[in-house]
């Protein structure tokens, strides 16, 4: 799994620190995206969905977010 720390980051950051990782993974590897806003989760969803990528979200309080990205989707920009 490899792990990306978006926290403090400002959209479009975590989107693209995200495609950065996903590009980098290995076959069968999962991306986790740890933020710390709804915007960035929001649009790391829609990201997953248009690279038809699964995407979990944990929330851990109000200001974590953990997004576990997954699946043989493309890693276009």
């Amino acid at each position: 799994m490899i792990k990306v720390d978006a926290m403090g980051q400002a959209c479009p950051l975590p989107v693209v620190m995200a495609n950065k990782a996903l590009k980098e993974r290995k076959d069968g590897e999962s991306v986790e995206v740890h933020v710390d806003n709804e915007i960035a989760v929001q649009n790391l969803q829609r990201m997953a969905s248009k690279q038809n990528l699964d995407c979990s979200v944990v929330a851990d309080g109000n200001t974590h977010f953990v997004l576990t990205l997954t699946g043989a989707g493309s890693a276009a920009a």
